[in-house]
């Protein structure tokens, strides 16, 4: 499957840590996160979100991120299209100050994960963005 992706290569270094630890390099080659920059969302001024992507035994999965800064209330969840509809598929997360994460969530082939935002500060329906990632 084919996605554009700018890649944090962090394998070899993870490989490097394991085998001191006495891990194997097999262990941290599955472990390559991706941030995937199309899907970074703003909902007002102090509330980000987007999506890493992580291939996990040969398929991909999806991860929610918010960061919150300024005093910010930032709310943020994990949605999927599939078979013609978008469904949440991750707990609704909030922040003040700081950032979380959702879980790892399937988003392979047929697939297409949003990440989707909300700065409960100023909350308005506009406030309420999303952020995509894959493809259908």
């Amino acid at each position: 499957m084919a996605k554009t992706r700018f890649v944090l290569r962090t394998a070899a270094v993870v490989a490097g840590l394991l085998i001191m630890a006495g891990g194997t390099p097999v262990e941290a080659a599955a472990q390559s996160v991706v941030f995937e920059p199309s899907t970074v969302t703003w909902s007002g001024s102090n509330c980000k979100a987007w999506i890493n992507t992580e291939q996990i035994n040969g398929a991909w999965y999806a991860q929610g991120v918010v960061h919150s800064w300024n005093g910010a209330d930032c709310g943020m969840n994990l949605i999927r299209y599939h078979n013609g509809s978008w469904t949440q598929v991750s707990n609704e997360y909030e922040v003040v100050n700081g950032q979380t994460n959702t879980g790892w969530h399937w988003d392979d082939s047929g697939f297409k994960s949003a990440v989707c935002v909300i700065d409960w500060s100023r909350a308005t329906n506009a406030d309420y963005t999303c952020g995509y990632a894959g493809a259908v």
